[in-house]
């Protein structure tokens, strides 16, 4: 399907800044990934619900938008890996997940400071916001469902439900992970980026929450291991991490 310019121009803006260092592993530096993430996007933008959707992200809240086109590159280059065959309706779905933000005012989602209990209460109602949106539209059950669940966690202290983790489907559960890298690596109106070994240190934490089977096939794709880690060196020998 060829890309039409508004499309390439648009991705490559969004893009820019995203993968330094090694955010995203480098991906972005690699024409074969760059071309396929700039083709899947592209896809997505054929719909106009999902187009005018995103728009409206960018124009409510630039930080959303980001974290949102973000997490879009970081779930569909995992689902990739991982050689799922519902790539293109989990990639709306990352893409879509916080669109519930749009129904959050936005004195509360630019806030500089810490939000308090009352702001915290009110920011958690975007998930429904969002599964009510989605489902409004006509979206697939799991693209709005990834973004009802995508801060629900395996050992149920997630919200908006705190659902068990025999509820929670595999694309949730990977949009969890991903979600998380990306809302720490990316610098938030009220807390700086950290960098992205410690948000993947910080993530192994919560491997009680989070599924480790994505936790882990995050941190191969974008090649940060964890002090203590053994991995397989391209010679074939193995390694223990002892310093990053």
């Amino acid at each position: 399907m060829p890309i039409n310019e508004d499309d390439r121009r648009l991705f490559l803006k969004n893009t820019l800044g995203l993968d330094h260092g090694y955010r995203l592993g480098g991906k972005l530096h690699q024409p074969s990934y760059y071309s396929w993430l700039e083709q899947l996007f592209h896809s997505l933008m054929q719909d106009d619900t999902t187009r005018r959707l995103f728009q409206q992200l960018a124009d409510w809240d630039r930080y959303t938008y980001r974290h949102s086109f973000d997490v879009f590159l970081l779930g569909s280059l995992l689902a990739h890996q991982l050689a799922w065959s519902n790539i293109r309706e989990v990639a709306c779905g990352l893409l879509l997940h916080d669109i519930g933000k749009t129904a959050i005012p936005r004195s509360v989602l630019t806030k500089p400071d810490t939000p308090t209990l009352p702001e915290w209460t009110l920011l958690q109602t975007h998930a429904r916001q969002g599964y009510d949106i989605l489902t409004s539209y006509g979206f697939s059950d799991t693209v709005a469902c990834m973004a009802h669940s995508h801060h629900e966690r395996l050992d149920g202290r997630g919200y908006p439900d705190g659902k068990a983790a025999s509820d929670l489907r595999h694309p949730e559960r990977l949009l969890a992970v991903v979600d998380v890298y990306s809302a720490l690596s990316l610098d938030r109106p009220y807390l700086p980026a950290v960098p992205p070994h410690r948000a993947m240190h910080t993530i192994r934490d919560e491997v009680g929450s989070l599924d480790s089977r994505y936790v882990r096939a995050l941190g191969e794709l974008l090649g940060i291991f964890p002090v203590g880690a053994t991995v397989q060196l391209t010679n074939g020998a193995t390694a223990v991490v002892i310093a990053i």
